[in-house]
């Protein structure tokens, strides 16, 4: 019989929720981790995430039956990772406001109003990814140009069970990267901190069927390696 097992991850905490067929709740298990905060630095080690999500499968025993994989993350939490997917530092956590002189840099080129327009996000914090990704470049030169790919939470996720770079558009809709009117990444904010589009995943929908998992996500997890792997949403979104 099939089944459907979702995580939900957010700031603290992984929910793994596992449906029949029919969309009814059959079991569910929530699993705690720490943040690392000093100021307004707030980070978190990106193996607590995968770590979370492999006890609380082991809690919910046997898992074969699951023929999807779903995940709806935190928005925001940014993890630059190598072109192995590996990650190059902590996670940036999307409550971090390092950035804000880069923000007040940002707000020379755009004006709030524009960039709501463009975005629909109201002002240019630093706590902004786009903020966030150009301290990057600024303050760890030598993290940025190892960089292969930025991720967010669904991404590093994603990438985890698929092996691709891949993201969906909820969740880049409050990067401060992403336009509104084009549906696609902002080409005259990413000119503005100096990178190009190939820094980031593909764009995909929501609930797009991205392939089967890995055989040796697969094998770790205890699903079938037929499981298919599906595109979440920002977890407010969803």
């Amino acid at each position: 019989m099939k089944s459907y097992l979702t995580f939900d991850i957010g700031t603290t905490s992984v929910k793994l929720c596992l449906f029949d067929r029919d969309m009814r709740l059959t079991d569910h298990v929530a699993v705690e981790y720490p943040l690392k905060t000093h100021g307004n630095y707030v980070e978190a080690d990106p193996a607590i995430y995968r770590d979370a999500i492999l006890q609380g499968i082991r809690k919910l025993g046997d898992l074969s039956h699951v023929h999807a994989i779903c995940a709806t993350t935190q928005g925001e939490t940014m993890i630059p990772v190598d072109d192995q997917g590996t990650p190059l530092s902590d996670a940036i956590v999307w409550l971090d406001s390092r950035a804000n002189e880069q923000a007040a840099c940002l707000s020379q080129h755009f004006d709030d109003q524009y960039f709501y327009e463009q975005t629909g996000i109201p002002e240019i914090s630093g706590a902004l990814p786009l903020a966030k990704l150009l301290w990057l470049k600024e303050c760890q030169p030598t993290i940025f140009a190892k960089t292969k790919k930025l991720l967010l939470l669904e991404d590093y996720i994603l990438y985890w069970l698929t092996g691709q770079f891949v993201t969906e558009k909820s969740l880049q809709c409050s990067s401060g990267w992403f336009n509104l009117h084009t549906d696609n990444y902002w080409t005259e904010a990413l000119e503005a901190v100096g990178v190009n589009r190939d820094l980031f995943p593909k764009l995909l929908e929501c609930g797009t069927v991205i392939g089967q998992i890995l055989p040796e996500t697969a094998e770790e997890l205890g699903l079938s390696p037929k499981t298919l792997a599906i595109t979440g949403a920002m977890d407010q979104v969803a």
